[in-house]
């Protein structure tokens, strides 16, 4: 080997070397970088997502706050109905009581009408 090509491969060694070291500068660089704009990423998008999440957690408290209510008036709205149901048979009742006596104060009325015509034949037989 000759001193040309000696010379030439040291040359070689140390551009690859300082290839290597800017290589690795540059790496370390762009690592860095990113871990830099992944944390501005993060604080960025946190609060925005802290929001969306507080603005949600709201809407489904509300939510579930208006289920309590509907499940409460649901359940006081069937308590009524059943209390109507019992107080229209109890009128249902009343009303076919009251039917019952008129029709027996009917039957009396009828059966005194013909009583009393029995009385007038009788008494026009008489005389």
């Amino acid at each position: 080997m000759c001193i040309r090509d000696r010379y030439m491969g040291e040359d070689i060694i140390n551009m690859f070397e300082q290839f290597f070291d800017e290589y690795t500068k540059t790496k370390a660089h762009l690592e860095r970088e990113n871990e830099n704009t992944k944390k501005n990423m993060k604080n960025l998008v946190e609060p925005v997502t802290k929001e969306m999440f507080h603005n949600l957690n709201d809407r489904v408290l509300i939510l579930h706050n208006n289920q309590i209510i509907i499940e409460r008036e649901t359940k006081e709205l069937k308590n009524e109905c059943v209390k109507f149901y019992k107080e229209a048979n109890q009128w249902m009742d009343l009303y076919n009581q009251l039917n019952e006596a008129l029709k027996e104060v009917g039957d009396v009325v009828n059966w005194a009408n013909v009583i009393q015509e029995d009385l007038k034949e009788v008494v026009e037989k008489m005389n």
